[in-house]
């Protein structure tokens, strides 16, 4: 996802908080509370390249609406939304120390390659710190150029070393694209075993794709495909402090630490909004929560408080400003249509 639009896209949503496949008909009853979902359904519908609208709402699915030629069986592409389950991998494999701690250098892993790097470790990946000169503005340009590069860690670590690690927060896919080589070294198994055999098995997640590149790594940073309600099961699992249906998958210290401010609010990001392991994280309002993000709309969101999961997906093969433009739409339908119907006045009107 571009960095030039997340700050935007953060705000907008919590500060405000074709023919269709319809499975919900736009009433929905939970543990016997009533709600119409049918304004946000209408919203859902005009909204440009939507393909799915899911709703979770104490643990029962109160809206699951598909759009055009898109059903319960389609994967789509997650987008920078892979980030956030890139980091959780990262996180089992802490729990299973596999990997000592997300405090450990990268130069652990990576070794010769990363001379010179010693200094970056696994959580300044995670958290968008490492200080490595990078540029993903519109046009994309580094992401571009280090997926079209024969090798993308010779690429990413090609960089200079222009902030001390910790120090400086800007949208890095390479770093991201790291951890899945980190992973891969770390734990003897390709990423998409390990999160097979650790995170998607438990979650009862079937028939995913994910994009290889150089080097047979899976990449961190994008190119997870999944089934709209399997993103509702990885916002559940957050939902339940890393509980899903009753079994550990990952543990509730990692959730904290992920979900919680590890880049603290500032200017850039909004008076109470921040990151923290590959999660958009805000506090600002009643309706707090965090949130994975995804390039022209992909969205998991996730409100423990209020024990609710949303996910939208879109088609994302467009340009930036028009995935900007279904950005915004994704945030309006799921704050001004989806959270006014759960939690009225708790969201401003827009």
């Amino acid at each position: 996802m571009k960095k030039y639009l997340l700050p935007i896209l953060i705000l907008t949503f919590f500060t405000g908080c074709g023919q269709k496949k319809s499975s919900t008909g736009g009433i929905a009853t939970t543990k016997g509370q009533s709600y119409d979902m049918g304004k946000a359904i209408e919203v859902a519908k005009g909204s440009s390249n939507i393909r799915s609208l899911l709703v979770s709402h104490k643990g029962k699915m109160i809206v699951e609406e598909y759009f055009e030629s898109y059903s319960s069986d389609s994967l789509d592409h997650m987008r920078s939304v892979t980030k956030s389950v890139m980091a959780t991998l990262i996180g089992i494999a802490i729990d299973k120390q596999m990997i000592k701690s997300e405090n450990e250098s990268i130069a652990t892993y990576l070794g010769d390659a990363a001379k010179g790097y010693e200094s970056i470790t696994i959580k300044h990946l995670m958290t968008m710190t490492s200080g490595l000169q990078w540029n993903e503005e519109i046009g994309y340009n580094d992401n571009d150029e280090m997926k079209a590069a024969k090798s993308q860690l010779e690429y990413v670590l090609s960089k200079p070393l222009i902030h001390d690690p910790g120090t400086q927060w800007y949208y890095n896919t390479g770093g991201t694209h790291l951890l899945s080589i980190i992973l891969t070294k770390a734990t003897g198994m390709s990423t998409l075993k390990f999160a097979n055999k650790y995170l998607f098995d438990p979650l009862g997640i079937k028939g995913i794709r994910w994009k290889k590149f150089s080097g047979g790594y899976y990449g961190g940073g994008s190119g997870l495909e999944l089934k709209p309600r399997d993103m509702i099961k990885f916002g559940m699992l957050y939902k339940d402090g890393g509980m899903f249906e009753g079994k550990r998958v990952v543990s509730e210290k990692f959730v904290e630490k992920a979900i919680e401010y590890q880049q603290p609010p500032t200017e850039s990001f909004g008076d109470k909004s921040g990151y923290g392991y590959c999660f958009w994280i805000n506090k600002e309002t009643n309706a707090e929560g965090f949130a994975g993000q995804g390039y022209g709309g992909q969205t998991i969101l996730v409100m423990p408080r209020y024990d609710i999961v949303i996910t939208t997906t879109y088609k994302w093969r467009v340009n930036g400003h028009k995935a900007g433009k279904q950005q915004n739409e994704a945030f309006s339908v799921v704050s001004y249509a989806v959270l006014k119907q759960l939690l009225g006045d708790i969201v401003p009107s827009k």
